[in-house]
Formats: C-alpha cells, structure tokens, sequence
C-alpha cells in the first residue's frame, strides 16, 4: 500500500489515496507482457524494468501509461 500525494506527482489538485501498490505493479506487468507475447518482444524489458522500481516509479509509469489509480484505490 502506497500513500500519494497527488500534488508531489505534479497533477491539478492536491488529493491524497492509499492504493494496492502490489495489484498495479501486477496489473503493469501483465500490459506490458502481453505486447511481448503478441509480437512486440522488446516489452518484455519493460517488465522486468517494472519488477525492478520502486514503489513511486510504478505509480508515475501507470500514471504515463493512463492507468487509472482510482481503481487501485483501497
């Protein structure tokens, strides 16, 4: 579980949520390792770049990727 500052991440408004860290990294990883398997192998850096992050590197990559935290929200 992560606590953010939405602020700190630089977005609109200054919001604070506590998300399941552990389901969005998983939830990145099975993104990304699908391209891998359908043709696109050079995702499969991505995954491990992703197991490798930390917690607040993910949250800025899903967030890049258009991920919405709120449903990580616990």
């Amino acid at each position: 579980i992560l606590r953010i500052i939405r602020e700190r991440l630089a977005l609109v408004f200054d919001m604070e949520i506590t998300i399941d860290i552990d389901r969005l990294r998983s939830d990145l990883e099975d993104y990304y390792g699908t391209g891998a398997f359908s043709g696109m192998p050079a995702m499969m850096m991505e995954v491990i770049d992703i197991q490798r992050m930390s917690d607040e590197e993910v949250v800025l990559k899903a967030q890049r990727e258009g991920f919405d935290l709120f449903k990580y929200q616990v």
